[in-house]
């Protein structure tokens, strides 16, 4: 006798009015809940279904592909700390590492994207004091205009250095051998 086809099994969590609801639906069509709520699932999905190239596409990318990968010894607190220098989880930090070998494309993990959003931030909130300072009926005369343009010269150049910096480490980080 062939073995039965295992089947996964999917569950929800309801109200108790919701479930007793679903109870009373499914024993007017004389079937259970379980039974019912896969007939839900089956139409949902059958009416919903992408067009065959598209899953063609998304079977090929694999974008939930697992890979199970074993450490010597050692190598996992070593890479724990390194995650951590990161602000990432050694999970993150992995597929991070290999995404950007594969793809000759180092990502930027989020505590240094974050200091390039206050960049930006900080850079947005020079313009605004200088739109504000040039507006027509400043009290600002040539000279404190020019004082202040050198002292913003300076502030957008230290903004420009320290992107260009952590962008520099970024990539210095993610070619060396033990990125």
């Amino acid at each position: 006798m062939p073995s039965a086809t295992r089947l996964a099994v999917v569950a929800a969590r309801l109200a108790p009015e919701r479930k007793a609801a679903l109870n009373a639906l499914a024993a007017r069509q004389g079937l259970s809940a379980s039974t019912l709520l896969a007939l839900f699932v089956e139409t949902v999905l059958r009416d919903n279904e992408p067009p065959l190239d598209a899953r063609v596409r998304d079977a090929a990318v694999g974008s939930r592909d697992r890979i199970t990968v074993r450490l010597r010894r050692g190598d996992r607190s070593r890479l724990d700390s390194r995650a951590a220098a990161r602000g990432q989880k050694s999970a993150t930090y992995l597929a991070m590492l290999i995404r950007a070998h594969v793809r000759q494309a180092p990502p930027l993990p989020a505590p240094e994207l974050a200091t390039l959003k206050d960049a930006v931030n900080r850079l947005a909130a020079l313009d605004r004091h200088l739109v504000r300072l040039a507006a027509p009926g400043s009290p600002l005369d040539a000279t404190d205009m020019a004082s202040l343009l050198r002292a913003t010269t300076k502030r957008v150049d230290n903004t420009r250095q320290a992107v260009a910096n952590i962008v520099r480490a970024n990539l210095i980080s993610w070619e060396t051998p033990d990125a």
